[in-house]
This record gives structure tokens, C-alpha cells and sequence, in this order.
């Protein structure tokens, strides 16, 4: 499972058969958890030169990058996913934020401390390598298991 199937949306975690309130919590503590590690009084030229997306909030007076989705997982590792489980219906879930690098990869905290493969500073950056095409009326989202 690595470290979660990603989703870009909430609606997306739950097409994929999952809990509609596994998901909502996944996404509000993916989100939180964002930005709650996101420097503060960021200029628009600092946010741009880490984040592809920016946006400008008028409440806080900075420059905040955009989230791109979260990881879901349903295996928890031990020293790894802790910052990031929550509980619902009795199990347990971890999910973390990902957003979009300049580059244009995914990126997301690894959950360890540790140097990784694909991993630099705590943080793992991979391409969208799966992409779930739906039937007529439905739209494509980019979805994959990522992670080590």
C-alpha cells in the first residue's frame, strides 16, 4: 500500500468504494495537516518558487499553495504514519496532504524521518503514473498507489 492511494477530491475516494466519512475526514486532516506546515507570511514569489498553484488569502495576508489531493491508507506503519492516523467506524486510516512541486510532481511527507528512495529532506516526490479513466459521463481523475 505504500503510503496510500492517492485521490484528488473527496468524491473520488468515495467512487473508489470507500466510506464517504473515511474520506471527508481523510481530506479535512490531509488538509489541516497541510497547512498547518506551510510557512507563514509567504510572498507570492517565495510560494511560487516551492508550489506550482498559489492562491492569495485576503484573512491571512499570505500567499498559500494549493492542495492537490491526499493519500489514503489502511495499513498503518509503526514510526511512520502515526502524525497522520485518525479513526473511524472502528479502524484505523492514515492520510496525508499532496500538492504539486514547480516541477509539476506530486509531493508529500514521507512520514519518516529518514532519507528514501524517491525521498529528499522528508518529502517524496513522484509523476502521476495512474490515471483512472471512467465510462461515458464520467470524468478522469489521476489516481495511483504511491509510496515505499
Amino acid at each position: 500500500d505504500g503510503d496510500g492511494t492517492f485521490y484528488a477530491t473527496v468524491q473520488d475516494c468515495i467512487d473508489d468504494g470507500n466510506n464517504a466519512d473515511i474520506c471527508a475526514r481523510g481530506w479535512n486532516n490531509a488538509k489541516a495537516a497541510f497547512y498547518a506546515d506551510v510557512p507563514k507570511n509567504m510572498t507570492q514569489q517565495n510560494c511560487q518558487s516551492k508550489y506550482e498553484n498559489c492562491y492569495y488569502d485576503n484573512v491571512e495576508q499570505s500567499w498559500i499553495p494549493v492542495v492537490s489531493g491526499f493519500l489514503l491508507s489502511r495499513v498503518i506503519r509503526k514510526d511512520r504514519d502515526e502524525p497522520f492516523v485518525y479513526n473511524s467506524g472502528g479502524s484505523s486510516f492514515a492520510s496525508r496532504p499532496v500538492w504539486r512541486s514547480t516541477s509539476g510532481d506530486y509531493s508529500w511527507r514521507s512520514g519518516s524521518g529518514k532519507k528514501e528512495s524517491y525521498s529528499s529532506g522528508g518529502f517524496t516526490t513522484k509523476k502521476a503514473s495512474t490515471v483512472s479513466r471512467g465510462g461515458y459521463g464520467r470524468s478522469s481523475s489521476a489516481r495511483g498507489h504511491w509510496g515505499g
